[in-house]
């Protein structure tokens, strides 16, 4: 688990501006994480995404914070990428 980010690159993308018409923030309830490299995982896989400024997420609150440009990644998307680690994406919060 503390060796995992060896496993991800690193996404290092530029910080995204986003118009504050377009920022959103959400909340989305994750099943399945047990660990810190869990928190990697759905970390990397929802940076992929064009249109994410940043994304903390938490196995111990079985969450993720994200937030992103609306203008240019649906939440439907969002949740996909998430579903792809093999954990899932339950329930979204908008913030």
């Amino acid at each position: 688990p503390y060796y995992s980010s060896v496993f991800y690159s690193q996404n290092s993308k530029d910080k995204l501006e986003i118009l504050s018409e377009n920022k959103s923030s959400i909340v989305v309830d994750i099943e399945g994480m047990t660990c810190e490299a869990c928190e990697n995982h759905v970390n990397h896989s929802v940076l992929e995404l064009d249109g994410i400024q940043e994304v903390v997420t938490s196995y111990k609150h079985e969450n993720a914070t994200i937030i992103y440009d609306k203008s240019k990644v649906s939440q439907k998307q969002i949740k996909e990428a998430i579903n792809t680690t093999g954990y899932r994406a339950t329930k979204i919060n908008q913030q």
